[in-house]
């Protein structure tokens, strides 16, 4: 048996660099702790055009705003499909606001409009029927004045008249009109006269068959 010692084992070619036992690696910085979210969402801006679209259209008692309201929902309708953009029901809300006042806006001037024109109807028959009574003239009787009004009710109003002197005009401007029934109103003018400007009438006007307005009834009693 040999008595040989068991070689020594060679040295370490890392024993003398002294380095540091391995602590850990520390946690990435950016790295979001465990029950934390991973990063913060981005925020989204709500569109102007969309919010100005809905106040445009709440504002329904000034003309020409629901037109606005239209135009601006449909900008902000699609400004709204853009990453980071929202509003979208804000600009749908703000163009039916837009479209519902619209319409409204149309049947007030359709409705102006007719009211207006027969006013301004009435007043022009009573002006033609006035001369056709005083003058007894039979074309302007029959378009102006209404079967209901007798001869004995055009000799009055005649008499009652022709104290004034000659007729000149309706003043225009100066009358008041009621409605009794649809088609059939009550009208207050003052008519100008040769030595009178400012003579008080009263009559009261009807639609005939065609759509025309007549006078239909004298009132001589409010004549001073």
């Amino acid at each position: 048996m040999s008595n040989v010692p068991p070689p020594n084992n060679p040295p370490s070619p890392y024993a003398n660099q002294n380095q540091p036992p391995y602590q850990g690696q520390p946690p990435y910085q950016g790295q979001p702790q465990y029950g934390q979210p991973y990063g913060v969402p981005q925020q989204s801006k709500t569109s102007v055009a969309a919010i100005l679209s809905l106040v445009s259209g709440l504002v329904f008692c000034i003309p020409g705003l629901s037109l606005l309201a239209i135009v601006l929902g449909i900008f902000g309708f699609v400004n709204s499909g853009k990453p980071g953009v929202s509003g979208r029901p804000l600009a749908i809300i703000g163009i039916i606001l837009g479209i519902v006042v619209s319409i409204g806006w149309v049947g007030v001037g359709v409705f102006g409009y007719k009211f207006g024109s027969d006013l301004v109807a009435q007043v022009s028959a009573v002006g033609e029927a006035v001369p056709a009574m005083i003058n007894n003239d039979p074309a302007k009787l029959k378009e102006f004045v209404a079967d209901s009004i007798t001869p004995q009710d055009i000799t009055d109003f005649q008499q009652t008249v022709q104290g004034f002197g000659k007729f000149e005009s309706i003043n225009p401007g100066q009358f008041n009109a009621n409605m009794i029934v649809p088609g059939h109103w009550s009208i207050r003018v003052t008519a100008k006269f040769e030595k009178d400007p400012s003579v008080p009438m009263y009559f009261e006007v009807k639609k005939n068959a065609q759509g025309k307005w007549q006078v239909s009834k004298l009132g001589t009693s409010s004549l001073r």
